[in-house]
């Protein structure tokens, strides 16, 4: 193995972990959101328009939120900044 292609797996490794932090810092906030406002999965998983299995896998470490749905994930989060 050479020098280049070991940073290339060192820069592989530093951007799955950066992406995991990011995520986890992003659901660790929603779930703060939601035990502060006494909301259940269910009723957070209605608000963000995706079924409850999908919030509590979110939750689980699981799966991480699509695109589509990181955006509204930080637009109620934005919103709750903004009251």
């Amino acid at each position: 193995m050479n020098l280049m292609h070991l940073h290339n797996i060192f820069l592989t490794i530093y951007a799955i972990i950066g992406y995991n932090k990011l995520y986890m810092n992003l659901l660790d906030k929603l779930q703060n959101f939601r035990l502060e406002n006494k909301m259940s999965q269910q009723r957070l998983a209605k608000i963000l328009g995706v079924h409850f299995s999908t919030v509590n896998r979110w939750f689980k470490g699981h799966t991480k939120p699509n695109k589509i749905q990181e955006y509204h994930i930080k637009k109620i989060l934005k919103g709750k900044d903004n009251e």
